[in-house]
């Protein structure tokens, strides 16, 4: 096996299997190294939390840390192949014949695999003393109660306070808010937040509004991996903990229902490399576990509406005003009290657009992003390919019918194969992304009109969107879009290279086309990655990452190496297209020894995603 790891939790009688890699995890004694904040949960719950439940907030934060331990692959991972994961956690319980039979552990897993796109699997035995007896002693002061009709998960961003304001303001209701707190940066938001709604509704109810901010990480160093699939799952398990503590059967973690679904805007995006956090399908068997060991279901009341639609819901209760202490950044360590959002994030798209339509800009201004996307370069490629994509998406989305967007789109059907009229929910879902997709481009009209005077003048960046879009570079394909511009570079730079000395050999092309592309990227990896076809290995000149694009440099000295260089860049498309999704040739002809460049181009005018650039 690969990148698989075993888990020993709280010293655990180890499993006879074999893995790449065994480590321990503990959150009690000297030797913990996981910070298990859940004791100040309990003592909020003294006497009211079963084992069941206190079994399952511990399996969740183990799951949790495990996903922490091992990286995926990030950067030098072309391929993803190490995106998903094998683990196997040994997990000491108060009720191991719950745990161990065969319906609940199959309802774990199917969980947490869905949710990770990982493989876990798990042994459970008895909790011994004296570890257990030292955990279950840290809970003795009873907390009688709080008087809560429900639970959100809080996270401080515009959903979740939208999914409080519905419950308190339309509803009368009294929540519990719970957030898993990851930073004190994002702490003191929420509770700047939660202080906002208390002022809101001091004259009309007596509700304190508690907040219960929970601290689960490791300990003593950074985890390996930071897209933390499984956080929803231990999130989720948080609120119906609680709910079931407090007699609560209302537990809501929601999500507007674009994000929820997540359709991936591009073929490059993937799997559970789109995050599954409030997705249909996770709530659906996180539901079927908990109802199989006799726990709350989790409510997802914002899956038919919009971000545009959730702001506006804002506004209609009183709450436009609170906009501006919520955050949505996906980078948000990185981002300043003043400028919390980076402006270029998925999260920060989804935002701008929805307030944009909203008409309440005035209460999410652009001076609170580090980069405002409509008139700013938009700096990174990534960033850029992400932001066409989107474009790209919503123009595609509002054309299709409800049949063609179930053919582009089947994992539409994860969403909806266990509700009882599976065509009606189909509908609902269908309208649901084309208002999505006419309140995105309604969003760049607004704005387009609002800045028609420096698009004009040329004072807009033409890598921010407004420019993307007046080139027309949203209308293209990530491959293409991206292969265009590194044949362009090399077109720019590698004559001024070589404009003293000619290349005496290919090798000459090859070493300056890396000194240029270091400038352009720094995921770029020269001879690699090494692919098999038939039974020859050859290595690409260089890969591009996260495009998953080849770059083949090739020189052309006399009229002879002109048939030669068609030769070897027809025998390199098939085995090189079978491992990536493009390729660029890039031809540097020192003489102009190809008379005729479209007729150079013709043998492989009909191969998709193959790229030729003839540089002189």
């Amino acid at each position: 096996m690969s990148n698989t790891l075993l888990c020993i939790c709280e010293g655990a009688p180890q499993p006879n299997i074999v893995f790449d890699k065994t480590i321990h995890l503990s959150h009690l004694g000297t030797n913990a190294n996981i910070r298990l904040g859940i004791e100040d949960y309990y003592n909020n719950l003294a006497g009211k939390l079963d084992d069941i439940s206190k079994d399952l907030l511990r399996i969740a934060a183990y799951i949790y840390v495990a996903d922490t331990s091992v990286s995926r692959g990030g950067d030098a991972d072309i391929w993803g192949k190490n995106w998903r994961r094998q683990f196997h956690l040994a997990i000491p319980v108060l009720l191991p014949d719950i745990w161990n039979d065969s319906t609940v552990k199959d309802l774990l897993k199917s969980v947490v695999d869905f949710l990770t796109e990982d493989s876990f699997e798990f042994t459970f035995t008895q909790w011994q003393d004296p570890i257990r007896q030292t955990f279950l002693n840290l809970f003795k002061t009873p907390n009688e109660g709080i008087g809560a009709d429900s639970v959100v998960l809080f996270s401080g961003g515009l959903d979740s306070l939208y999914a409080v304001g519905k419950l308190t303001v339309t509803e009368k209701r009294r929540p519990l808010l719970i957030s898993h707190l990851s930073t004190n940066k994002v702490v003191s938001r929420q509770r700047s937040i939660i202080q906002a709604i208390k002022n809101h509704h001091k004259s009309s109810t007596d509700w304190s509004f508690p907040h219960w901010a929970v601290r689960i990480s490791r300990m003593r160093s950074e985890g390996k991996e930071r897209t933390q699939r499984s956080r929803s799952f231990l999130y989720a398990t948080l609120g119906v903990t609680a709910a079931h503590a407090l007699n609560v059967s209302d537990v809501f973690l929601s999500d507007n229902g674009i994000v929820s679904i997540n359709l991936p805007p591009s073929s490059q995006t993937v799997g559970a490399m789109a995050s599954r956090t409030t997705h249909p399908k996770f709530i659906s068997n996180f539901n079927t576990l908990m109802e199989k060991i006799g726990l709350p279901k989790v409510k997802n009341s914002l899956l038919h509406l919009t971000k545009a639609e959730v702001v506006s819901g804002l506004r209609n209760i009183g709450f436009d005003n609170l906009i501006p202490l919520t955050v949505s950044c996906a980078r948000i360590h990185g981002m300043s009290k003043f400028q919390p959002h980076c402006g270029t994030c998925t999260q920060c798209l989804d935002r701008r657009f929805a307030t944009i339509y909203a008409n309440l800009e005035a209460q999410d201004p652009p001076e609170q992003y580090v980069k405002d996307i409509f008139k700013d370069s938009i700096d990174t490629l990534y960033d850029r390919m992400h932001a066409e994509n989107l474009i790209r998406h919503c123009i595609n989305l509002r054309t299709l019918s409800i049949e063609s967007f179930l053919e582009i789109f089947p994992m539409v059907w994860d969403c909806v194969d266990l509700f009882d009229n599976p065509e009606e929910k189909i509908q609902e879902l269908y309208d649901l992304h084309q208002r999505y997709s006419e309140q995105v481009l309604q969003a760049i009209k607004i704005k387009q009109g609002e800045l028609f005077n420096d698009f004009v003048s040329g004072i807009i960046s033409r890598e921010s969107i407004l420019g993307l879009i007046g080139s027309g570079d949203h209308l293209k394909t990530s491959i293409d879009r991206i292969a265009t511009e590194l044949g362009d570079l090399f077109a720019r730079r590698l004559p001024i290279v070589f404009q003293t000395k000619k290349p005496a050999r290919e090798r000459d092309v090859q070493d300056a086309a890396q000194a240029l592309l270091s400038e352009f990227s720094e995921n770029i990896q020269r001879e690699a990655p090494q692919v098999s076809y038939s039974v020859v290995n050859r290595r690409p000149d260089f890969s591009k990452d996260r495009s998953q694009l080849f770059i083949e440099m090739k020189l052309v000295k006399a009229k002879k190496d002109v048939s030669k260089v068609i030769d070897e860049i027809s025998a390199d498309i098939r085995p090189y297209l079978d491992h990536s999704r493009g390729i660029l040739f890039c031809i540097y002809d020192t003489d102009r020894n190809i008379v005729d460049d479209d007729k150079f181009k013709e043998p492989f005018k009909n191969d998709t995603n193959v790229f030729i650039k003839i540089i002189r």
